[in-house]
Protein backbone atom coordinates (compact mmCIF):
# COMPACT_ATOMS: atom_id res chain seq x y z
CA UNK A 1 0.00 0.00 0.00
CA UNK A 2 2.92 2.34 0.34
CA UNK A 3 3.05 3.08 -3.43
CA UNK A 4 -0.45 4.59 -3.22
CA UNK A 5 0.60 6.75 -0.29
CA UNK A 6 3.80 7.82 -2.06
CA UNK A 7 1.88 8.83 -5.16
CA UNK A 8 -0.54 10.80 -2.97
CA UNK A 9 2.31 12.54 -1.17
CA UNK A 10 3.86 13.60 -4.47
CA UNK A 11 0.84 14.33 -6.66
CA UNK A 12 -1.38 16.15 -4.16
CA UNK A 13 1.02 18.97 -3.18
CA UNK A 14 2.20 19.26 -6.78
CA UNK A 15 -1.35 19.79 -8.05
CA UNK A 16 -2.18 22.25 -5.27
CA UNK A 17 0.97 24.32 -5.84
CA UNK A 18 0.47 24.28 -9.61
CA UNK A 19 -3.18 25.28 -9.18
CA UNK A 20 -2.20 28.13 -6.88
CA UNK A 21 0.48 29.23 -9.36
CA UNK A 22 -2.08 29.32 -12.17
CA UNK A 23 -4.75 31.17 -10.16
CA UNK A 24 -5.04 33.86 -12.85
CA UNK A 25 -6.44 31.28 -15.29
CA UNK A 26 -9.35 29.57 -13.53
CA UNK A 27 -9.93 27.04 -16.31
CA UNK A 28 -6.47 25.59 -15.50
CA UNK A 29 -6.29 26.13 -11.75
CA UNK A 30 -9.71 24.58 -11.06
CA UNK A 31 -8.91 21.15 -12.57
CA UNK A 32 -5.48 21.22 -10.91
CA UNK A 33 -7.03 21.78 -7.49
CA UNK A 34 -9.56 19.03 -8.12
CA UNK A 35 -6.77 16.78 -9.40
CA UNK A 36 -5.00 17.23 -6.08
CA UNK A 37 -7.89 15.51 -4.31
CA UNK A 38 -7.97 12.51 -6.66
CA UNK A 39 -4.94 10.66 -5.14
CA UNK A 40 -6.34 11.16 -1.64
CA UNK A 41 -9.73 9.77 -2.62
CA UNK A 42 -8.12 6.83 -4.46
CA UNK A 43 -5.89 5.98 -1.47
CA UNK A 44 -8.86 6.10 0.92
CA UNK A 45 -10.91 3.97 -1.47
CA UNK A 46 -8.17 1.35 -1.74
CA UNK A 47 -7.74 1.16 2.04
CA UNK A 48 -11.49 0.88 2.63
CA UNK A 49 -11.79 -1.82 -0.05
CA UNK A 50 -8.99 -3.93 1.43
CA UNK A 51 -10.21 -3.33 4.99
CA UNK A 52 -13.49 -4.96 3.98
CA UNK A 53 -12.39 -7.61 1.47
CA UNK A 54 -8.89 -8.69 2.58
CA UNK A 55 -7.61 -7.03 5.78
CA UNK A 56 -4.43 -9.13 5.84
CA UNK A 57 -3.08 -7.17 2.88
CA UNK A 58 -2.92 -4.05 5.03
CA UNK A 59 -0.36 -5.62 7.39
CA UNK A 60 3.40 -5.35 6.94
CA UNK A 61 5.39 -7.99 5.06
CA UNK A 62 7.06 -9.07 8.30
CA UNK A 63 3.69 -9.69 9.93
CA UNK A 64 2.45 -11.68 6.93
CA UNK A 65 5.55 -13.90 6.93
CA UNK A 66 5.30 -14.61 10.67
CA UNK A 67 1.60 -15.34 10.37
CA UNK A 68 2.11 -17.77 7.47
CA UNK A 69 4.82 -19.59 9.46
CA UNK A 70 2.49 -19.92 12.45
CA UNK A 71 -0.33 -21.11 10.16
CA UNK A 72 1.95 -23.79 8.66
CA UNK A 73 2.98 -24.93 12.13
CA UNK A 74 -0.65 -25.05 13.20
CA UNK A 75 -1.61 -27.09 10.11
CA UNK A 76 1.08 -29.68 10.88
CA UNK A 77 0.64 -29.65 14.65
CA UNK A 78 0.27 -33.43 14.92
CA UNK A 79 3.22 -34.21 12.63
CA UNK A 80 5.97 -32.77 14.82
CA UNK A 81 6.47 -30.94 18.10
CA UNK A 82 7.65 -27.35 18.16
CA UNK A 83 9.17 -25.97 21.36
CA UNK A 84 7.24 -23.16 22.99
CA UNK A 85 10.38 -21.03 22.97
CA UNK A 86 10.60 -21.28 19.18
CA UNK A 87 6.95 -20.24 18.82
CA UNK A 88 7.58 -17.23 21.02
CA UNK A 89 10.56 -16.28 18.86
CA UNK A 90 8.43 -16.48 15.71
CA UNK A 91 5.58 -14.48 17.20
CA UNK A 92 7.89 -11.85 18.71
CA UNK A 93 11.26 -11.73 16.89
CA UNK A 94 12.42 -8.71 18.91
CA UNK A 95 12.62 -9.87 22.52
CA UNK A 96 11.93 -7.47 25.34
CA UNK A 97 14.95 -5.59 26.62
CA UNK A 98 16.42 -7.04 29.76
CA UNK A 99 17.16 -4.84 32.71
CA UNK A 100 20.88 -4.19 32.98
CA UNK A 101 22.66 -5.64 35.98
CA UNK A 102 23.95 -3.23 38.59
CA UNK A 103 27.63 -2.48 38.29
CA UNK A 104 29.71 -4.14 41.02
CA UNK A 105 30.75 -0.79 42.50
CA UNK A 106 27.16 0.21 43.39
CA UNK A 107 26.05 -3.16 44.80
CA UNK A 108 27.54 -2.59 48.31
CA UNK A 109 26.16 0.96 48.35
CA UNK A 110 22.71 -0.38 47.46
CA UNK A 111 22.88 -2.93 50.28
CA UNK A 112 23.78 -0.18 52.76
CA UNK A 113 20.90 1.96 51.49
CA UNK A 114 18.45 -0.91 51.89
CA UNK A 115 19.66 -1.48 55.46
CA UNK A 116 19.19 2.20 56.27
CA UNK A 117 15.70 2.26 54.77
CA UNK A 118 14.73 -0.96 56.53
CA UNK A 119 15.66 0.52 59.92
CA UNK A 120 13.35 3.55 59.58
CA UNK A 121 10.06 3.69 61.41
CA UNK A 122 7.39 5.22 59.20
Amino acid sequence: MSPVIRISLIATPTCFVAGWGMKETPWISGPLFLGGFVPIVVALGVYIYFAIKDPDRLHSDDYQIRRSVLDMIDAKAGAFHVKDVELADIANPQPAAKKPALPPSTAPELAELEQLEGGRDD
